[in-house]
């Protein structure tokens, strides 16, 4: 079960963060157009993408988007095994 009293769990510490990002001059479209010119798109590109998505996230009823990575592996066979 994914540990949920971590800093980013807290509304405080979230909102001190945004308004560090804001006094920063960092906003959601700042955010957006420097990833979108990472891509090559303009600012009105990336702020329409942007609305896409969230509108689609809206209309799915998506409230939360979590990324992580899950790596399986097999084992390795022992060296005593043989193959017939």
């Amino acid at each position: 079960m994914p540990d949920s009293s971590g800093p980013l769990h807290s509304v405080a510490v979230v909102d001190a963060l945004a308004a560090d990002l804001r006094s920063a001059g960092y906003t959601t479209d700042g955010v957006a157009g420097l990833l979108g010119a990472d891509v090559g798109e303009g600012p009105e590109q990336t702020a329409r993408r942007g609305r896409q998505w969230l509108d689609w996230f809206a209309d799915e009823g998506i409230t939360g988007i979590g990324m992580g990575v899950i790596a399986l592996r097999a084992p390795r066979p022992s060296a005593s095994a043989s193959t017939p």
